[in-house]
């Protein structure tokens, strides 16, 4: 187990190669965050944590995405709004990214604030 909630496995990149599986791969921020939100809201989905480069490129990821660090996570589950609510009681997540999908948010620990929604 990675954290209390989540393994290794779940913050892999989809495309195989490994990333998001090895020690240091992921922000021990995001982690905490990650289960900060899940004793908020309860069960959710991680849809994509880490990205090799050419895997963000496929999936038509930003250049320079905060996935292909280790620092972001799309998730899914619960209504958006309330994983708004959660993120915004992640202090990495206020000080850090949170994007707003029709279907699911984004979460990073970027360091600066940066808010979107698409």
């Amino acid at each position: 187990m990675l954290s209390e909630h989540f393994t290794d496995s779940d913050f892999a990149c989809h495309c195989g190669c490994g990333f998001g599986t090895n020690p240091g791969d992921v922000n021990p921020l995001l982690i905490a965050g990650l289960d900060r939100i899940w004793e908020i809201v309860g069960p959710y989905t991680l849809n994509s944590v880490c990205r090799c480069a050419n895997h963000n490129r496929i999936v038509g990821g930003e250049p320079g995405s905060q996935h292909t660090f280790g620092n972001a996570a799309d998730i899914s589950g619960p209504p958006v709004d309330d994983l708004i609510k959660a993120a915004l009681h992640v202090e990495a997540f206020v000080h850090g990214g949170i994007g707003t999908y029709h279907d699911r948010i984004h979460v990073d620990t970027r360091g600066h604030m940066a808010r979107w929604r698409k």
